[in-house]
């Protein structure tokens, strides 16, 4: 095997949008409009629609990572840059998982699923 799976690869490329759009979203949009602002709720709606299919296909990812045949490494020559590159693989999940996590406790924290999926 010289390729990982082809899901991986998708659900590689649809979170890093999703992870760009989310971010976006949330600092571009959301920071910079007024609360009474009708229009933040639909922006909401949306950062909100996207951080919980990151959330869901992160799972998803992580599930078929496991259950599939991997390729082997790229190695770089040095070790210590592999173990670099490893490091820097998993901690990219956990920082998915941490934008995800924070986001939920803010939304059950504030009370917005109500408000915005009512």
């Amino acid at each position: 095997m010289t390729r990982y799976h082809p899901i991986l690869v998708a659900l590689h490329w649809i979170m890093a949008v999703m992870v760009i759009v989310s971010l976006f979203f949330g600092k571009v949009l959301l920071s910079t409009m007024s609360n009474a602002d009708p229009q933040k709720l639909q922006a909401l709606t949306g950062h909100m629609t996207v951080g919980l299919a990151l959330g869901a296909l992160l799972l998803l990812r992580l599930a078929v990572r496991f259950a599939s045949a991997k390729p082997p490494r790229a190695e770089t020559g040095s070790a210590f840059l592999d173990k670099v590159g490893i490091a820097t693989h998993w901690f990219m999940y956990v920082l998915i998982a941490l934008m995800v996590l924070s986001g939920l406790g803010t939304a059950l924290s504030g009370g917005l699923f109500p408000v915005v999926f009512g």
